[in-house]
């Protein structure tokens, strides 16, 4: 995890994808039958601030944040009670 830097999903994301297959730690997720909101989910301790789907993301979709700690909440969209990466699912 970089101190550095982060990313969040903006609701500009069209649900390309472009940023999952280029992501390297496989930090983003999608959100199954996510409806009128955005897709995709960053999981922050996965994210090594690398920022390879900011350069893929053909509408600007993927917003950088500056961490001040790892125990900073960066973002309430990056909230991952609730969601188990083994089922891509929210209980």
């Amino acid at each position: 995890m970089s101190p550095l830097a982060a990313v969040a999903v903006s609701t500009r994301c069209q649900g390309c994808g472009a940023c999952l297959l280029t992501c390297p730690t496989h930090a983003i997720r999608p959100i199954p039958h996510e409806v009128g909101g955005v897709p995709l989910l960053v999981l922050d301790a996965a994210c090594t601030g690398c920022l390879e789907c900011v350069d893929v993301c053909p509408v600007d979709a993927i917003d950088i944040i500056t961490r001040l700690s790892d125990s900073d909440d960066m973002n309430d969209s990056n909230d991952t009670s609730g969601f188990d990466p083994a089922t891509e699912e929210r209980s």
